[in-house]
Formats: structure tokens, sequence, C-alpha cells
């Protein structure tokens, strides 16, 4: 039997009349693909296509990342931020339904041709930010994802919380998204109301300030809080049409983390060749195996790796998995993760901010201020190994070795020398 969509519950009516509520109603689009947003994660369903739950927590993140900033700490937040959202004891005051005014349409993320061990992604869909989705040659099929969706959210809220939700609604619909991958431009978001009107840096920079002071929201932190706040980086570069500012975007990481005479070296019959990243001759000095051609280390000496291993990609997201092609590389397949936590977002968020009235965007590249992890955990072999993170993941020596895809950073920082490499790729820099 068919399934058919049911209409959104009604909010309340004792919530819609008591005093000091008002309501809000907001038209918003999903501009490039969504991959879930629905019950099971990562699969759009076909009844909640996309639930308030998503779109509360998703406002509690940004209300934490904006005016949560204000806090002093983290008891602080939570006092706050229950006053506001909720907690297990205390309903939030702020209610909100859902209505799906297109449906859009579904569109399979991938293919595979007969014989080939790797898919070709469906034109406009950057394969770097859809790895999660691509199924394999095996028999596991792509990912179906969702284009064109149209909703409508009904906010009801107490009015002297009006600026606290729409300053989690600007950010939210500006730089987070909805469903799975969103830090990497799936489910992106536009909304009329809340985009800026023009690409021109100078402008988007006016914007910015316009409602960092519209809202209240704090100046960039220098130290970062216990938990993500928005930080001090935040590049565009020149407005395209939607799918290729997303590409554009998600091309950046990928240049800097594979691209071949930047982060490896030139291959043999149009295979990439050896990575000018430490992690791999790390994980080589501590098992002291590996392929023959790969024993000595192309980036710092095998003997000082094996004292002070080098990770430095952790602290652009956390867990990371190293699987090596070579069998005799494999004792080598590991994974990395925090201490406290096996994930650890990445505080990178590439997607389109769309301008204007949704049919262009610039690529944005765009910084939160995170706290990194205190101690890294490597699982190998089937033993688990503590990483000091200090010396892991930053340190000048990480910059010195030659073609270091972190020679732009004095300290040693993958992040810092991702800013640096976004710069000289035409991204501009919209002050804060």
């Amino acid at each position: 039997m068919r399934r058919t969509d049911l209409d959104c519950p009604e909010i309340p009516q004792g919530v819609i009349s008591q005093t000091g509520y008002v309501e809000k109603k907001i038209e918003i689009e999903i501009i490039t693909p969504l991959f879930g947003g629905g019950v099971e994660p990562g699969e759009n369903d076909p009844i909640t296509l996309i639930r308030g739950t998503s779109i509360r927590g998703q406002l509690r993140f940004w209300w934490r990342a904006t005016l949560g900033a204000n806090c002093k700490s983290v008891s602080e937040l939570r006092k706050r931020e229950g006053e506001i959202w909720g907690t297990t004891e205390k309903p939030s005051s702020v209610n909100l339904r859902v209505k799906i005014l297109d449906n859009g349409k579904e569109e399979i993320c991938a293919q595979y041709s007969s014989g080939k061990k790797f898919p070709k992604f469906t034109n406009g869909y950057p394969g770097y930010a859809l790895f999660p989705f691509q199924g394999d040659s095996s028999g596991k099929p792509p990912s179906i994802a969702r284009k064109n969706i149209k909703f409508e959210i009904i906010l009801y809220f107490l009015e002297s919380q009006s600026k606290e939700v729409e300053a989690s609604l600007w950010a939210w619909l500006n730089f987070g998204g909805i469903g799975a991958r969103s830090r990497r431009g799936c489910g992106a978001l536009y909304c009329k109301v809340f985009a800026p009107k023009t690409a021109n840096v100078s402008e988007l920079s006016s914007w910015f300030k316009e409602n960092k002071e519209k809202f209240n929201i704090p100046p960039s932190l220098l130290v970062p809080q216990g938990w993500p706040t928005l930080g001090a980086i935040f590049l565009v570069k020149e407005e395209v049409n939607v799918f290729k500012a997303w590409e554009d975007a998600v091309n950046l990481m990928y240049d800097f983390r594979q691209k071949v005479s930047f982060e490896r070296s030139p291959g043999q019959r149009d295979l990439p060749g050896r990575s000018h990243w430490p992690e791999a001759d790390s994980l080589r000095a501590i098992t002291g195996q590996g392929a023959a051609n790969h024993k000595t280390s192309s980036t710092i000496e095998a003997r000082l790796l094996k004292e002070s291993p080098a990770f430095p990609r952790a602290e652009l997201g956390l867990p990371i998995i190293f699987h090596f092609k070579d069998p005799a590389d494999s004792p080598n397949n590991s994974e990395l993760y925090s201490v406290n936590s096996k994930r650890m977002s990445s505080p990178i968020i590439l997607r389109p901010l769309a301008v204007d009235d949704g049919k262009k965007a610039v690529p944005m590249f765009f910084v939160l201020n995170t706290v990194k992890p205190d101690k890294l955990k490597l699982k190998i072999e089937g033993k688990e190994h503590l990483i000091d993170t200090l010396t892991s993941i930053r340190r000048q020596e990480l910059a010195n070795y030659e073609n270091s895809p972190m020679r732009d950073s004095e300290k040693g920082s993958a992040l810092e020398s991702l800013v640096s490499f976004a710069k000289k790729q035409n991204f501009k820099e919209v002050q804060l």
C-alpha cells in the first residue's frame, strides 16, 4: 500500500494565544542535494522528508555558535540554552512546525560503469564531498539524493526572545544546512529574508557586521570556548551558479589534501604519486613495516617520527581512517580519533552562499572557532597508542621539510596553511 504524506500537526492553540508570543513564517529552499533529514540518517524519507526535530537541533547549534558565545562557561551556556530551547525537564518556549511546499525530485548521485571500481558522479555533484554516498562496485548502490526542495517553517516564540531565535535562523540559513554532510555543502539552504543582497566582498563585510550588531553577536574570540563559535575566517570567491559554487568550495579542500604537485608527487600512468603529508611515514615509523619502496621517509626522518609522530590533518576533523592499497603496507591500516570522542566535526564549512534571489552564489570557506582535542588515540594492529596532540598536530618542524603542505604556516599548522592556500586560489577575505 502506498504511503501518503501527512499534514503536520498544528501548534496547540494555547501556545498561540499566550501573551507575549509572536509568529514567524519563513520560506526556505534547499539549493544543493539533500541526503537525509528524515528519520534514518543519510536517507530521504518520503513522509518525514524534513523533521522539525532536525531543524530544532540545528537552531540550538547555531544559537550556541552566535549568542551562546556571550556565556562565560559551559554551565552558563546550558542554563541559558535551556531557557530558550528547553531541557529534558522543561519544554522549549520556541515551537515550530514544517510545511513542505515542494518535495523536489530524486536523483542518483553516482553510477558505476561495467568493470569500474570507482563511480562517476552525477554532473554537478562534487565527489570529494559525497564519498559516504558513493556505494561500491561489489553491489552496494550509490545513494539517492533529492533536489529542488522548498519548505516553510512556522515558529512561535516569546517576543522577548526574538533576537535569540532570529540570530540562530540567520546563521543556520547562511552557514549551515539540513541532512548529512552539511559542512561539505549538502543540504545547503537559501532564504531571501536572511540572505546577503550581493556577492561583492566589501558589501558582504558590511552585511556580516550589520547582522552581528543587529543580533548582539559578540566578536570572534581569540581563545575558543568549550563549544564551537563563529570564527574569524570567512573567505569567498567570485559569484557563479549554485552548483559551480558548491564544486569550487569542495575542490578547494580536495586540492589542498590531494592535488598532484602540491600535496603529492606526480605518479605514473595517470595515477597519483607519493603523498607529501607525514601521516603515512609516521605510521610506518611506528610499526616498522611497509612497502619496500616506501620504507624510507619522504617527509620527516623516520627516527624522529617514531619518537614524535605527526598527524597534522587531525586539525581538520576526526576520525581519520588510514587504508593502504599496497598489501605490504596493510599493517599500517589504522584509525585516528580523539580520546574523548571518536568524532570531532571539521571546523571547516564549505558550501555555496546564495545571494540576492538565490540563483547565484559564492563559494564559501568558513572556519568555526573550536577546541582542539587534548589527546589523540591511534588504533593500529589491534593496539591503541596515545598520541601527544601538542606535537603531533602542530609543530614548526612540519613546515620545514621539502614540499611540506604546511610550508605557509610558521607553526606547521594544516589549518593555517589551508587558509593561505585558499587565498592563493583567489578566495577573498570578508572582514568580520
